[in-house]
């Protein structure tokens, strides 16, 4: 399911793309005669601004104490949202020779949101009428263990790894024969 889930943002990215360049007149410059304006593709590039290349779905239950004999026990869901930051992108991330190639640096691959939503908190022993404090602790705690799960899960690595591949995709797709992305 968590593979459907990141195929499906996937595909939402590289059409939202591809829609941005289409509706932006920007793949005219790339089907209609040779490719020599990088400012253009860095322009075009920017403006997807946040790409997410990996997600990570957990359930966990955390513990928290409310008393010296007694803790709330809950389960919370979190997920981990993961990927490239590209509106920092300047000409020297780009190089373009001739109409075949491009060569592409980008940022290391970083986690955008550690999401745990309190609506979604479900109380599975101990006091009904928690106080608002101690389900915040106990939403704080899990959000950390959500994060540090993801990166334990390899969430980065999977990030890195599915961003080569999507821009790559991308860049044939809009003509390139070689691809190079290499990060910095």
């Amino acid at each position: 399911m968590k593979n459907f889930i990141i195929a499906l943002i996937v595909v939402a990215v590289l059409g939202g793309a591809g829609f941005y360049a289409y509706k932006s007149g920007h793949l005219d410059k790339f089907f209609n005669g040779s490719i020599k304006d990088t400012p253009t593709v860095i322009e075009s590039i920017k403006n997807i601004s946040e790409l997410t290349t990996a997600c990570y779905y957990e359930e966990i239950i955390q513990s928290e104490p409310i008393r010296r004999s007694d803790s709330l026990f809950v389960k919370i869901e979190g997920s981990v949202r993961a990927g490239f930051k590209l509106d920092n992108l300047t000409n020297d991330n780009i190089s373009i020779e001739g109409d075949s190639l491009i060569s592409i640096i980008i940022p290391e691959a970083q986690i955008f949101d550690v999401i745990v939503n309190p609506s979604n908190v479900t109380i599975i022993e101990g006091e009904k009428n928690s106080s608002e404090k101690i389900m915040n602790r106990a939403v704080a705690k899990a959000k950390k263990r959500v994060e540090k799960d993801a990166i334990n899960d390899g969430i980065l690595e999977k990030a890195t790894e599915s961003g080569k591949k999507q821009l790559t995709e991308l860049f044939r797709t809009l003509g390139f024969k070689e691809v190079y992305v290499d990060f910095e």
